[in-house]
């Protein structure tokens, strides 16, 4: 199966402090291929970019844990480039490329 598409829904912000922590987690829709459809949070907040990829997978595993995601590499340059559009942390294409070139 493949993610074809990925679209920056909103983020949560808090109001205040829950006393567990301070974060503002991004809310996202993925569509595959098989016309399966579902909404993954993502929390990068607090993370450095070289961490990005790393929370992308692991959340990605969370909802298809049977491994059946076979464009995970395309489908991270999906996300990126939904947090572009987002404009939340301020990347540009520049970034873009550093990002996804990172390993983790």
């Amino acid at each position: 199966m493949k993610i074809i598409k990925i679209t920056y829904i909103k983020t949560l912000v808090p109001n205040m402090s829950c006393g567990t922590g301070y974060s503002e987690p991004d809310k996202f829709h993925v569509i595959c291929d098989t016309g399966f459809e579902t909404d993954i949070w993502i929390d990068i907040w607090y993370r450095s970019t070289d961490d990005w990829k790393k929370e992308f997978y692991n959340r990605i595993y969370r909802i298809f844990s049977d491994d059946s995601v076979s464009n995970f590499e395309e489908a991270f340059i999906m996300y990126i480039d939904a947090l572009i559009e987002s404009k939340r942390y301020g990347i540009t294409d520049k970034d873009k490329h550093e990002i996804i070139s990172l390993n983790y």
